[in-house]
């Protein structure tokens, strides 16, 4: 018995759009948030080039970290100027905002030190792994314990989750504003982008824009932009010290837009 072409062509294109449609569920990626961490493995939703990037952002902050440390002791080791408090603020907040611990108070330098010692010593302990392999310690192993970052994450997902149910999305691009409940103690310096756009690819099934990965990092910490001195705090202080070729050494140009 022969097949009518036009509904031959119906069956066809159904198939189509529902293999389009299951290669761009976001489901599986939320599905993740609820596994025991030591199985996680968030890796393979991201397309490779958002974990190469990803490495080199935190070989970025590690880079800054070692930076501000030395600078520090170095401000410490010199007679006390009019611009060395702002100086140390300076540094002191940065280290907070990279690190991203829960466990220090980001305006004591001592506190903020303590921590960058852990981070440095945590990136060095990944950091001869794969991109993938990078990625994934850093998501679900011990340095996890005791930050904000994977926190933020994990109320990107569930917005993008709850956006894709609420409007019934069945796009391979979703669009929504982003809102994270940030504790008090970090709330007035976080600053991240609150338009978020999560793309899959429909080639590989993966995650292809980068904004779920950009959501863990503070871009006020000077990891990122050249600081700048508001009016009222400028007392001299020449912040020149902070060339733009140490912090952005083995960089990448995906952070920030």
């Amino acid at each position: 018995m022969k097949m009518n072409k036009a509904f031959a062509f119906s069956i066809t294109s159904a198939l189509s759009f529902s293999a389009l449609s299951a290669q761009c569920d976001f489901s599986p990626l939320v599905d993740e948030l609820s596994v025991a961490p030591e199985q996680q493995r968030f890796s393979q939703y991201f397309a490779p080039v958002l974990l190469q990037n990803f490495k080199k952002a935190k070989t970025r902050e590690y880079n800054m970290v070692v930076y501000l440390q030395e600078t520090s002791e170095q401000i410490n080791s010199e007679e006390k100027q009019p611009s060395t408090d702002i100086f140390i603020n300076f540094i002191t907040r940065n280290l907070a905002g990279i690190t991203q611990s829960t466990n220090t108070n980001p305006s004591d330098i001592e506190s903020v030190n303590a921590v960058a010692e852990r981070f440095k010593t945590y990136i060095e302990s990944i950091h001869s792994m794969d991109d993938a392999a990078f990625f994934d310690e850093f998501m679900t192993g011990p340095y996890r314990e005791g930050s904000y970052y994977y926190d933020f994450f994990q109320q990107a997902v569930n917005q993008l989750d709850e956006t894709v149910k609420s409007s019934d999305i069945s796009s391979c691009s979703v669009d929504f504003e982003l809102n994270l409940d940030l504790p008090e103690i970090i709330e007035n310096q976080y600053r991240y982008s609150n338009d978020i756009q999560v793309s899959i690819d429909q080639s590989t099934n993966k995650i292809s824009s980068p904004d779920l990965l950009k959501v863990m990092f503070d871009f006020s910490a000077a990891a990122y932009e050249p600081y700048q001195l508001t009016d009222d705090m400028d007392n001299g202080a020449d912040f020149d010290f902070l060339p733009d070729e140490h912090l952005y050494k083995e960089s990448n140009d995906w952070l920030p837009e």
